[in-house]
């Protein structure tokens, strides 16, 4: 949770630097919005940011427009290249098995698993440390 809250963060200050770039006037409010839904694990950032590009786009701001979906696709890089690798930091894994575990445990589980994946794999590394599991492969 606390790699997913410091993504968090980082997501908030690029939002508001790219608002404040395209659209001083709603800066800060919708910095503030897309921050709280970008709390919610499955949720997001392009939650709030696409239909407001295809808004301006539909209203002939295709300027204003571009620049919501690159700002949108910069945040959901950052989430996804970001994310991972603070949470493998946080819990002691490497960024791949952390990675494949939240996918997997999502794939399954829904929310739920994406949260819970990785801990499965501690918990597996902790039996193999242990002598519990016997098993030649390394993760």
């Amino acid at each position: 949770m606390k790699a997913h809250l410091f993504v968090s963060f980082i997501i908030g200050g690029v939002t508001l630097i790219g608002l404040l770039l395209i659209q001083p006037k709603y800066a800060v409010t919708m910095t503030i919005i897309i921050w709280l839904i970008d709390i919610v694990p499955f949720l997001g950032s392009i939650i709030i940011l696409a239909p407001w590009g295809l808004y301006h786009l539909l209203m002939g701001n295709t300027s204003i427009a571009v620049k919501l979906f690159i700002l949108a696709a910069i945040l959901l890089i950052i989430r996804r290249v970001v994310e991972p690798k603070l949470m493998g930091d946080h819990i002691g894994l490497s960024t791949l098995p952390t990675l494949i575990s939240m996918f997997i445990g999502l794939q399954l589980f829904g929310i739920i698993g994406l949260l819970v994946g990785p801990f499965v794999i501690i918990f597996f590394i902790a039996l193999k440390e242990t002598g519990v599991i016997k098993v030649n492969f390394k993760i």
